[in-house]
Formats: structure tokens, C-alpha cells, sequence
């Protein structure tokens, strides 16, 4: 009997993944100058592309992430002048705290 409700159990857990995932949405970086990648690892799953002086991928729909990731692209490819979470887009203030990481 304890096996059916650990298999049960397990199997619910399986079951919804879907539910528990945050939405994802799509995100956009343009910086000061062209960037020199093509692909840019946002997090573990997430892999965004680049051309020219941007690049696009998927971000989690949360304000937190999307200041973190503007953040961490900022440190690793240079001064962002814009970025859009969705259908938000940073304002000057958001930039700048982006771009000098706090």
C-alpha cells in the first residue's frame, strides 16, 4: 500500500509541471555597440540570441528576474540602452540600475 502512494504521489508530481512554471515571456537587449557573441546563456535553461547590437530570448515574467538578467548581461557584455521584459520596458532610472548593477 505504501508503494501505490509513493508512485501516486510521484506521479502527481510529474503530472504538473506546467502549472508550477512560471510564465515565460520574451526579452530584448539592445547595447551601446555591436556585441561580439551569437549566443548568450541567460541561466541554465535559458539561451538567448544575438545579432548585431542585440540580442532576444525567454526570461521568466517577473520584475526581480528581469532587473537580474539585464543586470548580469550588462556585466558580461556591456552598457545596455535598452531592455523589454514583455511588454515592460525599462525606464532610464531601470537602465541605470541595470547598467551599474544595483
Amino acid at each position: 500500500m505504501r508503494t501505490f502512494f509513493t508512485a501516486a504521489a510521484a506521479l502527481a508530481t510529474i503530472s504538473t509541471p506546467a502549472a508550477a512554471a512560471p510564465k515565460m515571456v520574451r526579452g530584448a537587449v539592445i547595447f551601446d555597440r555591436p556585441v561580439q557573441v551569437k549566443r548568450l546563456p541567460i541561466a541554465q535553461e535559458y539561451l538567448w540570441q544575438c545579432s548585431g547590437n542585440s540580442c532576444t530570448g525567454w526570461l521568466a515574467k517577473d520584475p526581480g528576474t528581469a532587473a537580474r538578467y539585464c543586470r548580469y548581461i550588462a556585466r558580461r557584455l556591456g552598457e545596455v540602452v535598452a531592455f523589454a521584459s514583455g511588454d515592460v520596458v525599462f525606464d532610464a532610472d531601470a537602465l541605470r540600475r541595470c547598467n551599474t548593477g544595483r
